[in-house]
């Protein structure tokens, strides 16, 4: 079961006005874009890192589904937020897994993506 919440108009606007705020600063200003020079080696050399599953979401046995997942990000609390770019939605898991609830989705009305 999905829990949908509407956004409240300010915070729309601020959503807005932080990725407007954020195209300008990276680089949708008209600046010339800033030249980056790696050489053919790491400055700090390599790391190979041991990679181990803490949890899992979604497949057959799941209720969860997944379209497209664009970006992951974290909050205060260590709670993942996943953006969903095919079903229009951010899904919030808790650090254990748990799906705590969904904080937008798709729609044409007020506080609505």
């Amino acid at each position: 079961m999905t829990t949908r919440f509407k956004i409240p108009g300010p915070f729309a606007v601020f959503i807005l006005t932080a990725l407007l705020v954020g195209g300008i600063v990276c680089g949708a200003s008209g600046a010339e874009p800033a030249t980056v020079a790696n050489g053919a080696d790491p400055e700090h050399g390599t790391e190979t890192a041991q990679l181990t599953e803490l949890w899992r979401a979604g497949g057959d046995d799941d209720e969860i589904f997944f379209g497209s997942v664009a970006s992951i990000h974290t909050d205060g609390q260590g709670n993942l937020l996943l953006l969903d770019s095919q079903l229009s939605e951010v899904q919030v898991f808790s650090p254990e897994g748990e799906f705590l609830h969904t904080v937008c989705g798709e729609g044409d009305g007020p506080g609505e993506v």
